[in-house]
């Protein structure tokens, strides 16, 4: 039996994350999310990773195995997410989805982001077929985002062998739940993601 380790706490945001926070709540007031409005909330994304992030030890935390995500923010009001993903040399997640919208800024490093759409091949959607649809590989400043359904598959990777990544991912809610899909086998998983340091 496994036990999964209580997350580190991490120290107060900076003042340029707590900005970045404000015009996320402001976003938030803007209407229904449409590709259109999450462009804007991208640019507001790029300029937070526009200039090194001064994120604490506490915040960049990473498992012995995988990638780290580290909760920066939940807001109370309006039930997004800020998290810093730490991504060690070559590592990266399967394809997955959300089923909530998203926006990965790349703050350090080089960051792929291969979007994809899935066929069941079974009744019960235990098994899908995975069709590429898009690469794009990013360095500091690029940004991607996710908005069900139609944009939502995806997988993340550090697309370094010899360098770690760090990207900045917003998402419209806490993901308590998500499908994952075996590359080779198109088996489908659902996961409840974990946090590696948390406020």
């Amino acid at each position: 039996m496994t036990r999964t380790p209580t997350p580190a706490p991490v120290p107060a945001l900076g003042a340029r994350l707590g900005a970045y926070i404000d015009e996320v709540r402001s976003w938030c007031r803007g209407g229904p999310v449409t590709e259109a409005r999450l462009a804007t909330l991208r640019a507001a994304a790029a300029r937070l990773v526009s200039a090194p992030l001064e994120l604490a030890p506490g915040q960049r935390v990473v498992p012995t195995t995988g990638y780290g995500r580290n909760l920066l923010h939940h807001d109370a009001e309006h039930g997004f997410v800020v998290l810093a993903m730490v991504w060690p040399a070559g590592i990266g997640g399967n394809p997955h989805d959300h089923g909530t919208w998203g926006v990965v800024a790349v703050a350090e490093g080089e960051v792929e982001v291969v979007d994809y759409a899935a066929q069941p091949l079974d009744s019960q959607g235990e098994r899908v077929a995975l069709t590429p649809l898009a690469r794009v590989v990013g360095g500091p400043g690029a940004t991607a985002f996710v908005l069900p359904p139609d944009h939502d598959l995806h997988s993340v990777a550090n697309a370094s062998a010899t360098r770690p990544a760090l990207s900045i991912h917003t998402y419209g809610r806490h993901i308590d739940r998500c499908r994952v899909m075996d590359r080779e086998t198109g088996a489908v998983t659902w996961v409840t993601p974990q946090y590696h340091s948390v406020p």
